[in-house]
């Protein structure tokens, strides 16, 4: 028969580490935002992947003969020119 009163506060414990864990991410998060950096790792490479695809496309040919890598996805130019 396990102890009713230990497994609380063992659960207890980890509810508290868990939240000042997510406490302290929070705060790191905060404080990329006020210096202007993207916060997550979603941000990060969301933010990453609109740069590339804007250096791709910043040519006149719209980045058409240029070298495709491995796993790069098709680019979507937004707007079709008028001939």
């Amino acid at each position: 028969m396990e102890d009713q009163y230990e497994k609380r506060a063992t659960e207890k414990a980890e509810r508290i580490s868990k939240n000042k864990k997510r406490a302290r991410r929070n705060a790191e998060e905060a404080a990329s935002i006020l210096a202007g950096k993207p916060a997550t790792l979603q941000e990060r490479k969301s933010a990453l992947e609109t740069a590339i695809i804007s250096s791709r496309t910043s040519t006149a040919s719209l980045g058409r003969f240029d070298k495709q890598l491995e796993g790069d996805s098709k680019i979507k130019s937004g707007m079709k020119r008028k001939v």
